[in-house]
């Protein structure tokens, strides 16, 4: 970054340039007598500014303007501002960072200099609790989401130590809030969501999570089998992981049905193939006893895929126009041997569209476990 001022009054905005390119130009406008400075990066937290040719009398104002997300900490949001480059810094440079060698005050010594800082703290969300343990400072609150800081006025020695701003936002409720900033012709914005400092248990929405199982003629046994298996690791994972969830089991071959835990392991019936059927009833279900605000919806399907022509498309309507947009996740499991089937190749549709729906193929009892890990990682961890 260099610029170069041959008029004290005037001010020029410096230019972003490769650093040896930048290094060259400074070089050439401080041998040509021209008032120049260089402000160099040494490190993502430390920057060097070089100014050359100042005259007596000259006043120097360095402007530096940069973005910082301050990530929260058990709760705390920490600003930092840094005052001196000391020999904290120096046991890992090299013999090149010679900006370690700037003078520095030794520990408690008075700082030679008036130091002062102010900031404007926007957080777009109400400020439960704001302090500085490093220096004293004076807080005015325009309002519940914003708070104006300036040093008190015992702190213009206070430049021999960092400056360091932690403030809270978590209250007793979800907040959210949205900032704006309009910068000539852009505009941007930040959306906050601030989660509660302590999350009751009772605010948890329960979970309803939807078995599908195909039990059509096309189904053998061994693929029923593996079917079995899946669920019952996935009832396993879910009955010892999660207090607050309900199961519901749907069977289907040409029709749907709701059946208890027992008939959807161990029923023999049989039938033709109308998937559509049971995404029908599960949509049902969810409209009837399950509102969409007061509980969280998962779902888990497995079939061979194989499904009348002209109703795999309806499944996908379905999953598209019903389903998906209330369901936080749901999951796909083909179990065949064989090529895709008609049921596999309409939802491959779906999935780059919603990031909620996954689909994997299990072709033996061995993909079981892989498979599982695989859909439910986002689950476990």
């Amino acid at each position: 970054m260099v610029w170069f001022a041959p008029n004290a009054e005037r001010k020029i905005i410096a230019k972003i340039e490769e650093k040896n390119k930048a290094r060259q130009q400074y070089e050439t406008a401080k041998s040509e007598g021209k008032r120049t400075s260089l402000l160099e990066q040494q490190r993502p937290n430390v920057f060097q500014m070089n100014v050359a040719n100042i005259m007596p009398g000259d006043v120097i104002k360095v402007s530096l303007k940069y973005t910082e997300m301050i990530i929260p900490e058990e709760g705390t949001y920490e600003f930092v501002y840094p005052t001196v480059v000391g020999p904290r810094y120096k046991e890992a440079a090299s013999a090149n960072d010679q900006y370690v060698n700037t003078p520095y005050l030794k520990n408690g010594s008075k700082s030679p200099y008036a130091f002062d800082i102010s900031v404007n703290l926007s957080t777009g969300v109400p400020i439960q609790h704001l302090a500085s343990e490093t220096h004293q400072i004076k807080v005015k609150y325009p309002d519940v989401n914003s708070a104006e800081i300036k040093l008190d006025a015992t702190e213009k020695s206070g430049g021999n130590k960092d400056f360091v701003l932690s403030y809270k936002l978590a209250g007793d409720k979800i907040e959210s809030g949205l900032m704006l900033y309009e910068h000539n012709d852009e505009n941007f914005f930040m959306l906050m969501v601030q989660p509660p400092k302590r999350i009751i248990k009772e605010d948890i929405p329960p979970r309803e999570y939807i078995f599908i199982v195909d039990v059509s003629g096309s189904m053998d046994q061994a693929t029923k089998d593996i079917a079995k298996r899946f669920y019952v690791l996935l009832y396993l994972f879910l009955t010892r992981t999660y207090e607050n969830v309900e199961v519901v089991f749907i069977r289907h071959h040409t029709q749907a049905k709701e059946v208890d835990e027992h008939e959807f392991f161990y029923s023999q019936e049989t039938g033709g193939t109308i998937v559509s059927s049971a995404l029908k009833l599960m949509n049902e279900i969810v409209q009837d006893r399950y509102p969409v605000g007061q509980w969280n919806i998962y779902a888990a399907q497995a079939s061979d895929g194989d499904n009348w022509a002209d109703d795999s498309p309806r499944c996908r309507e379905l999953l598209v126009n019903k389903l998906l947009p209330n369901c936080q996740y749901y999951s796909y499991i083909e179990i065949t041997r064989r090529s895709h089937q008609t049921l596999w190749h309409e939802y491959e549709k779906l999935a780059e569209a919603f990031p909620n729906f996954a689909m994997k193929n299990i072709r033996s009892v061995e993909d079981i476990f892989p498979v599982f890990r695989e859909l439910f990682q986002k689950e476990t961890a």
